[in-house]
């Protein structure tokens, strides 16, 4: 389809894009360092409180990681191979392991940051004030990752005012806020998360929620950056995902306000009554002797 508005964009990655690996250790060393700063707060709420959702947080920030090879694809992201200490690979896409840290810091502090506002009664304005202040640390991070060629975007990308696809920090504020939602409601206001396997479910929540808001909102982007429709077209879709990313905050800041009596219904719901066996037994002599 062609329209005359401006000329279609074939993105291709260039293997011998530059990098420097002095820069890339010291965002990796950076990205650490914010780590260990959220181990030490998630070792304080433990042995304050005897909560481990901190150290929850933070390892399902690191797991949500595993769906960047999809990012990457879809989104035209790439990261140099030479000169990165890889961490894993897949989709054809080698994920740094500056990457993965820098996910448990933003995703897992992220979570930790809503979990702890609403629990002091932030309300749902603590939700969106974490989506505005991670946003904008992600354009203030990403911005000399950019300069500094520790990884690249490449292709159509809309809402690029200085090489940072803004679209891309409004996507990146939100991923951490569906974990730290579900961890206050189910975690610790109705005491659901008290096993192990209970904590598994919610890391593995983490990744989920990247694919919630990468593809639930950022479908108009990645659809229309791999066809060959020009540039303006991709804008547009741009301005729906913000639209959506922004709807998709309001409604789960409103989530948070649920009452625990809904929360208990929502945990109980499906579960069969239990019955004591004194009671069954009651009820079968009852029968007997009725008959």
């Amino acid at each position: 389809m062609n329209l005359l508005l401006a000329p279609a964009r074939h993105p291709v990655v260039d293997p011998s894009w530059p990098t420097n690996p002095t820069i890339n250790l010291i965002f990796t060393a950076g990205s650490g360092l914010a780590v260990l700063a959220g181990l030490v707060m998630a070792v304080r709420y433990y042995r304050r409180e005897g909560t481990v959702a901190g150290f929850t947080c933070l390892a399902g920030g690191a797991v949500a990681s595993l769906f960047e090879p999809l990012t990457a694809a879809n989104g035209f992201v790439y990261y140099p191979r030479q000169e990165q200490i890889t961490l894993f690979a897949a989709y054809d896409v080698k994920i740094p392991l500056f990457l993965t840290l820098s996910y448990t810091a933003e995703i897992g502090l992220g979570a930790m940051a809503v979990w702890r506002l609403l629990l002091g009664g932030g309300g749902p304005r603590a939700i969106t004030k974490v989506w505005l202040i991670v946003a904008l640390g992600d354009v203030i991070l990403e911005t000399p990752a950019l300069l500094l060629h520790v990884f690249y975007y490449y292709g159509p990308q809309p809402l690029d005012l200085w090489g940072m696809p803004m679209y891309w920090a409004v996507l990146d504020g939100a991923l951490g806020i569906l974990p730290g939602v579900v961890i206050y409601l189910c975690g610790e206001g109705g005491h659901w998360a008290r096993k192990a396997w209970h904590q598994l479910v919610i890391v593995a929540l983490f990744p989920s929620s990247v694919a919630f808001f990468y593809v639930g909102a950022g479908w108009p982007i990645w659809t229309l950056m791999h066809t060959d429709l020009p540039e303006p077209w991709i804008w547009a879709g741009s301005l729906v995902t913000v639209a959506l990313t922004y709807l998709f905050v309001r409604v789960l800041a409103a989530v948070s306000t649920l009452p625990p009596e809904v929360v208990a219904g929502l945990r109980t719901a499906g579960s069969a009554p239990r019955v004591s066996q004194g009671a069954a037994k009651q009820g079968a002599a009852k029968q007997g002797a009725d008959a």
